[in-house]
């Protein structure tokens, strides 16, 4: 199963898919992105795994620290 970043559009007042992404680390990229201009909910991965925003914040931050 590929990787989706799931948020809210406030501009459109709706809950949004992202397109399929095929690697986690391409998925956690999107969402940090994503977190510019939306609030990310989560992002849902293989196998039912799921990672909430704490991590999601966690993961941008470390990125951009290097």
């Amino acid at each position: 199963m590929a990787w989706v970043v799931r948020y809210w559009d406030e501009i459109n007042k709706r809950n949004i898919t992202s397109r399929e992404i095929s690697t986690r680390e391409d998925a956690m990229d999107e969402a940090c992105s994503l977190m510019q201009r939306h609030t990310v909910s989560h992002v849902a991965g293989a196998n039912g795994e799921r990672i909430d925003i704490k991590e999601i914040r966690e993961w941008c931050s470390a990125q951009t620290s290097h």
